[in-house]
């Protein structure tokens, strides 16, 4: 589980909450053991958390635990966090179908910028020099070099100009 400014639908996560003296507005509090957490998805009513699992971490810091019902709806998540003593924690967070992270992924694997998981097949070489080959790119580790799991192939073609490379082109196939 990981905590985010952002959370992918339907998937378990935590939020960090940090508590402090009702009081002074700054001592931190420890030794909460059941506050009372409720959410609101996408500006509906506030609720109880499905899981609302509950795990002290040190001085004042505490993880809330949600789950796949937590996060099933898209769109802004409030979390409010009331426990005596403290003041009320409150957080917003957003529900999203695909997370940066994810979309960092695919937007490098799309531009060939991730060198995870590909194979260099096809080689050919002239007066001893790579004259072509073929790339391939794979969903994952154990599909390398087989016909299966293949994401996508690149034709990769190289020029001499004497014993100096003078052009080489990668062109997907």
């Amino acid at each position: 589980m990981k905590n985010v400014n952002q959370i992918k639908q339907a998937t378990g996560t935590f939020l960090y909450v940090y508590l402090v003296d009702a009081t002074d507005g700054y001592t931190p509090e420890t030794g909460i053991v059941s506050p009372t957490v409720s959410i609101s998805k996408n500006g509906g009513a506030f609720a109880p958390a499905s899981d609302g699992g509950w795990a002290e971490l040190a001085d004042g810091w505490y993880k809330l635990a949600l789950d796949a019902l937590d996060t099933d709806t898209l769109g802004s998540l409030a979390i409010n966090v009331l426990a005596a003593g403290c003041r009320t924690f409150g957080d917003i967070t957003e529900v999203v179908t695909d997370t940066l992270e994810d979309m960092d992924g695919l937007l490098k694997r799309a531009l060939g910028l991730n060198l995870e998981n590909y194979y260099l097949d096809n080689i050919t070489y002239s007066s001893g020099k790579l004259a072509s080959a073929r790339i391939r790119t794979y969903d994952s580790a154990g599909n390398v070099g087989s016909a299966s799991g293949v994401l996508a192939s690149y034709n990769v073609t190289a020029t001499y100009s004497g014993a100096d490379l003078s052009t080489y082109k990668v062109v997907k196939a």
